[in-house]
């Protein structure tokens, strides 16, 4: 029988440990770089009115690597995505909230727009 080591849960009454408290700081930056005015900006100036089939879709958007035309698609099967142009890094300690903040709500200027295969592709090479 092997022995569980035990975690220590500082936040949240002792419910969080610091990653999964950073984790809920990231997430909810994330939540509010959607609704972020440069963001939406940024989406409006690589769009074009919706020529498919799908009567429920109204924009495309134009893919900054490949240079196609896509729908946003759905949360589940997204096909086309809002990069950022200066990776947002890591959120793992206190000291790093400030600079992804930053990084994360930048101005129009620091989004991509990418399809979701070339998405992968960029995100790959900057990892390097």
């Amino acid at each position: 029988m092997t022995k569980r080591t035990l975690v220590e849960r500082p936040y949240c009454s002792g419910t969080l440990t610091k990653s999964g408290l950073m984790g809920r700081i990231r997430s909810n930056i994330r939540f509010m770089s959607v609704k972020w005015r440069p963001r939406s900006d940024y989406l409006k100036s690589i769009r074009r009115p919706y020529t498919g089939p799908d009567k429920r879709k109204k924009w495309e958007y134009q893919c900054q690597h490949c240079w196609g035309w896509f729908p946003i698609g759905t949360k589940k099967n997204p096909q086309f995505q809002v990069n950022h142009i200066i990776p947002c890094g890591s959120l793992q300690d206190w000291g790093d909230i400030g600079p992804f903040y930053q990084r994360m709500l930048c101005e129009k200027e620091g989004f991509m727009g990418l399809c979701v295969p070339c998405h992968q592709v960029v995100t790959n090479e900057g990892r390097g």
